[in-house]
């Protein structure tokens, strides 16, 4: 009896134990649970990259979009660090580039990197980078940029453009696959250019991107172009637009009137809208059309030199700014009656229903003076760049926010060593615009509204520019290099093979055949070479002056 009674006192002493742990254990995994019990998305932001990309590889992506980007692409992008527990908002800069301009694209983003990207900046912002092209990059380009800037993209657009053929293009192209060719090059010819910007930016890679900085290769900033996001302009309606020159062109102001927004209206709705509400959003838009200022005096009506956009406050107008150029023939109307892609980005806004934010001080100018009419001038004959004015609050007093244009960017492509240029360049640079209200036409300004232009403002960063540009100069060469010496040295293998078979022959016959160098000859010589050193294994002797 004692000893049943001592086993059993044991056996319920275990089973508390064997309780207890059990009920420790499951509160740690409710309070702490360990990677595997937690929920898909959690996972797909904190595991390792491979588990990423499987994630991402479930996800419904297009094969031909997997196809053309890659593994590494999918799985490159990563969650916003987080500062005090709150992610800071992500800024994504970019800019459109091609092979030839590539360096002054790398040159624009190395110098936001480490001019622009402050203590202060990077407290408010994770700061990303993108550079779009049209398939115009080279791999060995494409490889060292992502090398040398860190949260790079570099991203192919030619995918988005496929990718975004509807049903009927796809059936088009099943009954006439011979034209498969010819649209593919038509279409990727189209955004070879200014309609690479909007296409870039509406298609923004980065899914957890808040806003987007939006700039040319030819521009010379003097205000950090970050703080267009902490700006009351900014903060207030989500954008900031710049106003272009006035100037009139194939009356584009009237076309949007009487045809393009009625026809996007009508294709952009949902289905099922009655055509009351139609109508009413038809006559909304022309209203705010007529609300900005001037726009009976100009068909030049924005400057995408810089755009600021809040692209998760305004997805709407993102979407329909991609849809805009979606239509082969109606973005074809659209283009052939504007100037570039910079009307296309207030467009899309007013489109989807907001009033497009325009900053209030006009495209000024930097040039020289025409003593004859006593106008200062850039463009043309003129050696100057336009100017535009910005001031972070709707009280304070404008100051140049950046400069833009030709001149600038054949300052930046200078080399080094024709400094000499660059000195004759930047003195002819005499006076600067003033600021006033509203907008003005052409790029000539009284010489009463000018001041002298102190060119060495601008000196510094075209030097810094310049250097950043160098690098990628550099990287090229020793690639060209490389490859010369390669070609050398293949030709040199190649007349160290036809000595060694002429002294081949000769060991064999005691002569060189006179055919040796002809190129028939040669090729047939090298083919039977490979067979002598072959049946060398075997003994020369078996094979006959007729054979070779």
């Amino acid at each position: 009896m004692y000893w049943k009674t001592k086993h059993l006192s044991i056996g319920l002493r275990n089973l508390y134990v064997f309780v207890t742990a059990c009920v420790l254990i499951s509160l740690y995994w409710l309070l702490w649970p360990p990677v595997f019990l937690q929920p898909v998305a959690i996972v797909s932001q904190q595991a390792p990259n491979h588990m990423m990309t499987i994630h991402l590889m479930k996800t419904n992506i297009p094969g031909v979009v997997q196809a053309a980007l890659g593994t590494k692409s999918l799985n490159r992008e990563s969650p916003p660090s987080r500062i005090n527990n709150k992610p800071r908002e992500v800024v994504t800069a970019m800019i459109c580039s091609y092979e030839k301009n590539i360096g002054l694209a790398f040159a624009q983003l190395q110098h936001l990197e480490r001019q622009y990207v402050t203590e202060d900046v990077k407290s408010r912002y994770a700061v990303r980078y993108e550079i779009c092209h049209v398939r115009e990059l080279s791999e060995k380009t494409i490889f060292w940029l992502e090398n040398e800037i860190d949260n790079l993209t570099i991203r192919d657009l030619s995918v988005d453009i496929v990718h975004d053929w509807n049903l009927s293009d796809w059936q088009h192209i099943r009954q006439q696959p011979h034209d498969v060719q010819e649209q593919v090059r038509s279409e990727v010819s189209f955004f070879r250019g200014f309609p690479c910007k909007p296409l870039c930016l509406s298609t923004v890679s980065h899914s957890n991107t808040d806003h987007v900085l939006l700039i040319d290769d030819d521009i010379v900033f003097q205000q950090n172009p970050f703080h267009l996001f902490t700006s009351e302009q900014y903060q207030q309606h989500g954008h900031v637009f710049f106003r272009d020159q006035l100037n009139t062109y194939q009356g584009f102001i009237d076309y949007l009137n009487r045809t393009y927004i009625p026809y996007a209206i009508t294709n952009f709705f949902p289905n099922g809208e009655n055509s009351s509400e139609i109508e009413s959003a038809i006559k909304q838009r022309q209203y705010w059309l007529e609300q900005i200022p001037q726009i009976h005096q100009t068909d030049w009506v924005g400057e995408s030199a810089t755009v600021a956009m809040n692209v998760k406050r305004h997805a709407d107008a993102m979407q329909i700014l991609r849809d805009m150029h979606r239509k082969t023939r109606w973005r074809r109307n659209l283009y052939a009656k504007m100037i570039g892609d910079k009307e296309t980005f207030w467009l899309s806004m007013l489109l989807s229903g907001k009033m497009p934010y325009f900053n209030p001080y006009g495209l000024q100018i930097v040039g020289k003076l025409n003593p004859t009419d006593h106008i200062v001038c850039c463009g043309n004959a003129y050696v100057g760049f336009i100017t535009q004015y910005f001031a972070p609050t709707y009280n304070a007093t404008p100051s140049v926010f950046y400069f833009n244009g030709q001149v600038i960017e054949e300052m930046i492509r200078l080399p080094f060593a024709n400094n000499d240029t660059l000195d004759i360049i930047l003195p002819k640079l005499q006076y600067i615009s003033q600021s006033v209200p509203w907008h003005q036409r052409g790029v000539c300004r009284s010489i009463q509204q000018c001041v002298a232009f102190d060119y060495t403002s601008i000196g510094p960063t075209i030097h810094t520019l310049r250097t950043y540009k160098t690098k990628l100069t550099n990287f090229r060469q020793k690639n060209s290099e490389r490859k010369e010496l390669s070609l050398l040295s293949n030709k040199q293998s190649e007349r160290n093979e036809i000595n060694k078979l002429q002294t081949t022959k000769k060991h064999l016959f005691g002569k060189t055949n006179p055919f040796l160098n002809s190129k028939f000859y040669f090729t047939k010589e090298v083919f039977v070479c490979k067979q002598v050193n072959k049946e060398r294994k075997y003994g020369i002797s078996q094979l006959t002056a007729k054979q070779l």
